[in-house]
């Protein structure tokens, strides 16, 4: 008896666990506890004002700007300095149901490469919390978006136009995502999908990013640099991102193809400022510039302007660490050019790192017989003709020709000369008749090397004339010189 009654025991037992294996692995769920409710955090993340002040004066003098209707992203800095443009720009925006605020991770306190929070933002004019029902969407939306509030509390900076907000829009919930420096295009991608829906969705929702410009440059680079920066803008070139002296080129990037694809082509520039103008620094030498733009829908525009930085001699002896020494916090010097060039005696490209990027600086090597470089730019083809100074005739007749021949075809030409005649402080008579000749024969641009002989320039019917660039530190100095700098920092115009 007691051995049937342990067989009936061991039966029930193996008969019941059967049954709950059966339950498992047709309803997994079934002995699964339900995921717990998304809790809200309980922590808020202070945006204290420097100087309220500041903000109250910014809205109180603000400029009168409008809008285009239809317009669903703008651009702004989050440097303080621009708190009028801020205020300018936000109040002329009517007041968006939510915000998509993009800024800068300057840190990269996020563990992925985009950050959010679900805590409140606490200003001075009032606390501003996120849609809770967007931000747990956008976290299973975007696997690159992690909820982080840690990293917030480490960005003040890039925090600093959420008053401004508030004080403009005290009804809008603000949604704050920071963008890491190396965010990869496939991330990009990722959140430009999972936004462009919202957008689409939400017809009263708003992109807001933000950028700072150039940085740590003097008045007379950053405006250079701004130059191709502008253009872009205007274009929502993508492909330039990588030449743009920016602090961000992920949110540019994202900015550009967030525009395009909701058909936003009509760019209109409000203003663009630098700190040191602002301050009217007549001494500084490291400036911050900004740009403040609004997107909404028209045509797309072509990109206007092709910029060049010319370099002096770098002879074969010098190393990647002399253009280094030259280059500044971030390599950011030798940003904000679409090519750059020095010469050289044997073919040579020096690549240095800046933003995430690899900036190339090619060693332009002349020889007795005219050499054309068809050069690869966003905008319009441009021939870079290299030559010995011609010492026949024929050798002159040979260059005009193709200088004339290249500018015939429709591309920019800059004819780059290495001078014979070395020895004398002073270019010779007939330098001076061939770089004239050089230009009526179509060339935007004659830059002669002579690294003996101190920098010298001249211009003729409104174009500039390099006699000499002197070797590469003699360039740089003149570069930072605002009355010498313009030679060398060349743009060309459509």
């Amino acid at each position: 008896m007691r051995q049937r009654a342990l067989f009936h025991c061991l039966a029930i037992l193996m008969i019941g666990w059967f049954c709950v294996v059966a339950i498992i692995l047709t309803k997994p769920s079934a002995l699964i506890p339900p995921p717990a409710p998304f809790q809200p955090s309980t922590t808020t993340i202070p945006v204290p004002l420097e100087d309220p002040r500041l903000m109250h004066d910014a809205f109180r003098y603000k400029e009168s700007w409008s809008v285009a209707d239809g317009t669903r992203i703008i651009l702004l800095p989050h440097h303080l300095i621009g708190a009028k443009g801020i205020a300018s720009l936000v109040s002329a925006v009517p007041e968006p149901t939510t915000v998509y605020y993009l800024a800068p991770d300057h840190l990269s306190g996020g563990d992925t490469a985009f950050s959010t929070t679900d805590a409140p933002l606490v200003t001075a004019e009032g606390g501003s919390s996120p849609n809770l029902v967007l931000h747990q969407d956008l976290l299973e939306t975007v696997p690159s978006l992690s909820n982080n509030t840690r990293a917030f509390l480490h960005e003040p900076s890039a925090l600093a136009p959420i008053p401004y907000f508030k004080e403009a829009w005290p009804n809008t919930l603000v949604t704050p995502i920071l963008v890491k420096l190396n965010a990869t295009e496939k991330e990009q991608r990722e959140l430009i999908d999972a936004l462009r829906t919202k957008l689409e969705q939400d017809p009263s929702a708003l992109l807001v990013s933000s950028i700072d410009f150039s940085h740590y440059q003097t008045v007379q680079v950053a405006d250079f640099h701004d130059l191709i920066a502008e253009d872009a803008l205007r274009a929502l070139d993508v492909e330039s991102t990588s030449s743009l002296e920016i602090d961000s080129p992920p949110i540019f990037r994202m900015t550009a193809l967030m525009a395009r694809e909701l058909g936003l082509g009509q760019v209109t520039i409000h203003d663009h400022t630098n700190s040191l103008t602002l301050l009217r620094s007549v001494y500084g030498k490291e400036s911050t510039s900004h740009f403040y733009a609004s997107f909404s829908p028209g045509a797309f525009a072509q990109r206007e302007i092709v910029s060049l930085l010319l370099l002096g001699t770098l002879d074969n002896q010098a190393s990647t660490s002399t253009l280094l020494s030259m280059s500044g916090t971030e390599n950011r010097f030798f940003s904000g050019q679409d090519m750059r060039f020095f010469s050289t005696d044997a073919p040579r490209t020096v690549t240095l790192q800046s933003a995430g990027y690899s900036l190339h600086i090619e060693g332009i090597q002349t020889s007795k017989t005219a050499t054309v470089t068809h050069l690869k730019t966003p905008t319009f083809p441009v021939d870079l003709i290299a030559m010995d100074k011609p010492m026949t005739v024929e050798d002159e007749t040979d260059l005009l020709t193709k200088v004339k021949a290249s500018r015939e075809s429709g591309a920019h030409v800059i004819a780059w000369i290495k001078w014979r005649n070395q020895a004398k402080a002073s270019p010779a008579n007939s330098e001076q008749r061939l770089a004239e000749s050089l230009i009526d024969a179509g060339a935007e641009a004659v830059v002669g090397i002579t690294p003996q002989q101190d920098p010298s320039f001249a211009s003729y019917k409104g174009k500039p004339i390099v006699f000499s660039l002197g070797n590469v530190k003699q360039a740089f100095g003149l570069v930072l010189n605002k009355d010498h700098a313009d030679p060398l920092l060349i743009h060309l115009t459509k």
